[in-house]
């Protein structure tokens, strides 16, 4: 057989061994022959001549990644594949890569009053509760009004302004430790008191047949 055709059935045969490994449990063995195989082919196609070997080693090289990324999408979903990668949970109601939005992301756009210094670094109180809170540039002094501009790496942003301060009852009870106050209730009215007998009039009380006997007599 002359080289170059050796050399040809040399390298399809390591392409057909290579995907072979992909559905066959070998251990890795029928992917060392193939790369034998593959080695071999550009052996041969330099002995049929230079163009030969060119040609063969270009194959090589396109088919190795090309292998690659066809294993990593192919293996996973084969019999060997699916008991050796581990299944991520299902979430119920979530699709997988969602991240929920931090509770604390609620307070950008508030505008609160610096009860401590920010040397940038330091703590914010809103309502009964203490947050993180860094100035995104110099010193904010206390007393100062400062807006939370975004919310990173557990640390709310905060930003020197002179808008009016958020009122804490339009935040959150979550985000405050505040507990909502109920709605005051309206006071019962007292009950009206009895009349006293001197206000009811006498014929609710029968005095008017007492005059009249009175005068018959």
């Amino acid at each position: 057989m002359p080289p170059l055709y050796l050399a040809i059935f040399l390298c399809f045969g390591a392409f057909a061994l290579a995907l072979l490994d992909i559905f066959v449990p070998s251990g890795g063995l029928l992917l060392v022959l193939a790369g034998l195989a593959a080695l071999a082919s550009i052996l041969f196609g330099f002995q049929a001549g230079m163009y030969g070997g060119m040609l063969m080693l270009t194959l090589v090289a396109t088919a190795v990644p090309l292998f690659v990324v066809l294993a990593i999408r192919i293996w996973p979903h084969t019999p060997i594949g699916r008991r050796v990668i581990l299944k991520l949970p299902e979430l119920a109601n979530k699709k997988v890569g969602y991240w929920a939005p931090a509770p604390q992301e609620a307070l950008v756009g508030c505008v609160f009053v610096a009860e401590s210094e920010l040397l940038p670094s330091g703590q914010v109180r809103v309502g009964h509760r203490h947050y993180n809170a860094i100035a995104e540039s110099g010193i904010i002094e206390t007393g100062q009004h400062f807006k939370i501009i975004a919310y990173r790496e557990r640390n709310l942003i905060a930003r020197l302004t002179s808008e009016p301060v958020t009122p804490v009852a339009e935040l959150p009870a979550e985000l405050t430790g505040l507990t909502p106050t109920h709605n005051a209730r309206p006071l019962a009215q007292p009950a009206p008191s009895p009349e006293s007998l001197l206000d009811r009039p006498a014929e609710e009380l029968g005095l008017d047949s007492l005059d009249e006997s009175s005068s018959g007599s």
